[in-house]
């Protein structure tokens, strides 16, 4: 039985990048097909990926851009992402008016997020989500780690500035 990279990286790393599109906002229903996208992409791509580079930052980019195009996809079908979401109600969940509460946040949270730039976007997500450390994001994007924490503290501050517009609108 030969090694096949291909397969080895997907097996090590379809897991991660299944929550990564899932703390990107994608729907459960897509997850599967957007995983797949996102490992044609990385197959279609791997002759470019530079080994010297840590692999997990360079995934969560293709995911990140493959959620991008997914969403583009939905609006020009006039959907809305997170729309249709179910709340799931067990034996212990959160009485109704909390389920609606909960489901309000994540949609703001996922509002705020597509208003900041991508590239930031991707940069919080991965550190503050994923927990990648700088100096593995700083060297995958071929940036200091300066520049990582000027990156970050910047999409922090549009993501708090999007909460807040948000925030306002809604009341």
């Amino acid at each position: 039985m030969s090694h096949d990279p291909f397969r080895a990286t997907f097996d090590e790393h379809c897991g991660s990048v299944r929550r990564m599109l899932r703390r990107l906002g994608a729907r459960d229903a897509e997850i599967d097909d957007l995983t797949q996208d996102v490992f044609l992409v990385v197959h279609r791509r791997r002759d470019g990926y530079d080994p010297a580079r840590p692999l997990r930052p360079w995934l969560y980019g293709i995911a990140a851009r493959v959620v991008v195009a997914q969403r583009r996809r939905a609006r020009r079908k006039a959907e809305l992402p997170g729309d249709g979401a179910i709340v799931a109600v067990a034996d212990r969940a959160p009485l109704p008016d909390r389920c609606v509460e909960l489901k309000e946040d994540h949609a703001l949270t996922l509002r705020a997020l597509d208003a900041i730039d991508e590239e930031r976007r991707a940069l919080l997500l991965m550190h503050d989500l994923d927990g990648v450390p700088v100096p593995e994001i700083a060297g995958a994007i071929g940036v200091s780690i300066n520049t990582v924490y000027s990156r970050l503290r910047l999409a922090r501050a549009d993501f708090q500035t999007a909460v807040d517009r948000l925030s306002r609108r809604q009341r």
